[in-house]
């Protein structure tokens, strides 16, 4: 099976998209990679992950090749836990 390197903010569920064209490909690739726990592992920048050569939807895998895909980025906490006094919310 092919091995690819995961990007700088990508998840799981990014490489499922890109390689399988469909979130239920991160079930795969849970399967197929022993260091994997979980589908809510965080990935690192460089961590290799064993392929599978079948593709449950080839148009959308087509469509991401344009659109890389690394979401990490943008996953932040939200709620009282994350909230910051005077700056998020005001306190009264």
């Amino acid at each position: 099976m092919p091995v690819i390197k995961a990007k700088i903010k990508q998840t799981i569920a990014d490489i499922a998209l890109q390689e399988y064209g469909d979130i239920e490909g991160v079930y795969w690739l849970v399967e197929d990679n022993d260091q994997l726990i979980g589908i809510t592992d965080t990935l690192h920048e460089g961590d290799e992950l064993i392929i599978r050569d079948a593709v449950i939807n080839q148009q959308m895998v087509d469509y991401l090749r344009q659109y890389p895909q690394a979401t990490g980025a943008k996953a932040q906490g939200e709620g009282i836990g994350y909230w910051k006094i005077e700056i998020d919310f005001k306190a009264s």
